[in-house]
């Protein structure tokens, strides 16, 4: 809808996609302003085209999501990670973090910025920097942050790409999918990145589905890993900065 709102009436409107990713639903939703006619289909893949017929006014407000985890509020927006409510691997993770931690702390892949500003409840001397790739994120974190009094920076950046400084922890729950695919790369780029940015000393801590092959990159950066939690999905992984590190 933003990008309809910005395009005059009479353009025309391609819409392609797979079938899994929910393009099907594009009919219905632009059918007040660009009914839209199927025109192709292949590979599970469908091509829709319309005509706008009628410019719709984009209102960001109306895309607010709102949810509460024991009395925090999490402000969230479409596309930004566990939206309607907590994942079960975040929850993991925040089990582990323990009460009256100090020093500097990184989220990377923030999402709607709950791991944050939970962290922070009860640590209220940590100092948050969050970062994310997706603009949403970003904003619903900052907006999420505010909501509950809490102070951080919040930045995009894909993964360390405009992260300055060392800190004493990073904390994630990094995403092993790239559009419909499964793909490693973000989470590998944390892992092997996180030893330039960690103090002497400093953790990684990480929660992911059991099954994904993140222990060997963890040996290989790291020089050790330790499992500090796990259900029989998902699994808490922690490694330290110690001098087995490799410096990257």
């Amino acid at each position: 809808m933003n990008l309809l709102s910005l395009l005059p009436v009479g353009t025309d409107i391609f819409v392609v996609g797979e079938n899994r990713s929910g393009v099907r639903s594009a009919e219905q939703m632009l059918a007040d302003y660009a009914p839209l006619n199927k025109v192709d289909s292949a590979r599970r893949c469908g091509l829709y085209f319309g005509r706008l017929e009628k410019q719709p006014v984009f209102d960001a407000d109306k895309f607010w999501g709102e949810y509460s985890v024991d009395g925090l509020t999490v402000k969230t927006l479409p596309g930004v990670f566990s939206r309607d409510g907590l994942d079960v691997g975040s929850q993991l993770l925040l089990s582990t973090l323990t009460p009256h931690t100090k020093g500097k702390v990184l989220d990377v892949g923030c999402g709607a910025g709950v791991l944050s500003v939970a962290f922070a409840r009860h640590s209220p001397k940590i100092r948050l920097t969050l970062c994310d790739v997706s603009a949403p994120a970003v904003e619903a974190s900052r907006a999420t942050l505010a909501a509950n009094g809490v102070e951080g920076e919040v930045f995009a950046s894909n993964v360390f790409s405009e992260v300055k400084g060392r800190f004493d922890m990073i904390i994630s729950n990094p995403p092993f999918h790239d559009g419909m695919q499964t793909s490693l790369d973000a989470a590998q780029t944390l892992i092997r990145g996180a030893v330039r940015h960690l103090n002497s000393g400093g953790e990684l801590r990480i929660v992911a589905n059991a099954f994904l092959p993140y222990p060997d990159v963890l040996d290989e950066t790291f020089g050790f890993h330790e499992v500090i939690a796990q259900t029989g999905r998902f699994k808490v992984y922690r490694a330290i900065m110690t001098r087995q590190a490799k410096k990257g």
